[in-house]
């Protein structure tokens, strides 16, 4: 009998074990399932995750692109500045980052993507030594004529005395400025680059600007060149008459030596333009009838305009105003110099720019006043004062005003005859500035 209870023990615990193993096993089983279940779910919360994202980053991708193709169209040669807020003005419900590398980042919610490689080809050029761009940074005053880069390849010829302005572009097609720093009774006077020849803008795209005198079609603006062709002028009085740029005729107006400022220009491949209309430094009034005309005169911004100025004066003026310096000329405005310089303007900011009327107002502002009239860093060309130029009337001594002026119809292109000794609060001038290569 005890054997048989011993027997039955046995049996008990053998089968205890066996059900507990078995028990192991199942709950193994059931865990490695559910965990593989839960594994598989989140996987593929995280797939549907990751697949939302990438829609989403695929959208902004393509709503930069569209903001960036309206830059594109808005603007001829969008900035990077330009690109940049059109980008921002397309994601106004959400905050944008745009670093200096050019990385954009988009952030919706909780979530942030960055999209690479859109703004390349707007991201300015590394710099290097000898560029406007590194000589602006660096504040240099050139001692002698330096011939520079801009980003794009394109020459500017600086002269001694000068330096890049601390608002000027770095490429031509902006507008390169130079400012006076030597010369004391002009020191911060300012003149803009024109550049004559191909010229590069960002997309490397080559502009081709030659040094001539033109007319301008009614109403798009297509300039055609005329060389020492007879051009016809408004006479102020209804009549027209033909005028002609003379380099030497006895009794005519003339450059002081047109010859000289085309082998310049030729060399340099450019020339200057006063930034501003001509500014009386010495007036604290606007100028009148009475003023002095021997007062200083400077192209910086709000001064009062030397206006209720002759012919002779303007030419003197514009003349004396580097006479001491061996390395640049300056001079008066020739028909070429304002020509060309329209020219420029339409190829790289305002295409119908010479058809640009003068702004209605009731007597002329300051020199930069005109928020408005601003074209590639050239202010008031149409739309403060008319301006003195050495082209000759054929008919008479008379001479030529360029431009468009306040509360006037007339146009930046237009040509005006008046006698050499008219004095008017219309009427003022502005100085040309050119490198001397002989």
């Amino acid at each position: 009998m005890k054997e048989k209870q011993k027997q039955d023990n046995h049996s008990n615990k053998g089968v205890t074990l066996v059900t507990l193993a078995i028990t192991v096993i199942i709950l193994t089983i059931l865990a490695t399932i559910t965990f593989s279940t839960l594994r598989s779910d989140k996987s593929m919360i995280k797939e549907a995750k990751d697949a939302k994202n990438a829609v989403e980053q695929k959208g902004i991708e393509e709503q930069i692109e569209i903001a960036i193709l309206k830059a594109e169209q808005k603007y001829r040669n969008p900035t990077l500045e330009q690109v940049k807020e059109e980008i921002n003005s397309s994601f106004k419900e959400n905050e944008v980052r745009i670093g200096e590398s050019g990385d954009i980042t988009v952030i919706i919610g909780e979530n942030s993507y960055m999209i690479t490689g859109k703004l390349d080809k707007y991201q300015p050029k590394q710099e290097e030594s000898g560029t406007v761009a590194s000589e602006k940074r660096a504040g240099t005053i050139f001692t002698n004529n330096t011939e520079l880069k801009d980003s794009y390849g394109n020459k500017v010829s600086v002269p001694g005395g000068f330096k890049i302005a601390e608002d000027s572009a770095v490429n031509v097609t902006e507008g390169v400025v130079i400012e006076d720093v030597n010369y004391q009774t002009t020191k911060g006077s300012q003149f803009v680059w024109i550049p004559v020849g191909n010229i590069s803008n960002a997309t490397g795209e080559k502009k081709t600007i030659e040094l001539n005198r033109y007319t301008f079609s009614y109403p798009n603006g297509e300039a055609t060149p005329c060389n020492e062709e007879d051009i016809f002028a408004d006479m102020g009085n209804g009549s027209t008459t033909t005028v002609r740029e003379y380099d030497y005729y006895n009794g005519k107006p003339v450059a002081k030596n047109l010859s000289q400022f085309k082998q310049s220009v030729s060399k340099c491949g450019g020339y200057y333009i006063g930034r501003y209309e001509a500014g009386d430094s010495d007036a604290s009034i606007d100028r009148n009838p009475r003023s002095n005309l021997e007062s200083t005169m400077v192209c910086k911004a709000g001064q009062y305009v030397y206006n209720y100025v002759t012919y002779s004066i303007a030419a003197t003026k514009s003349r004396d105003m580097y006479a001491d310096n061996s390395m640049i000329e300056s001079d008066l405005m020739n028909s070429y110099a304002w020509d060309t310089a329209i020219v420029y303007i339409q190829n790289f900011s305002d295409a119908k720019y010479s058809q640009q009327v003068g702004t209605q107002r009731t007597e002329p502002m300051k020199t930069a006043q005109d928020p408005e009239d601003v074209k590639c860093n050239i202010y008031d060309m149409g739309g403060n004062v008319r301006e003195w130029t050495t082209e000759g009337d054929v008919n008479s001594s008379d001479n030529v005003e360029r431009g468009a002026w306040y509360g006037s119809g007339h146009r930046v292109e237009q040509r005006t005859t008046y006698a050499y000794s008219n004095l008017g609060v219309r009427t003022s001038f502005r100085p040309i500035l050119y490198i001397k290569t002989t």
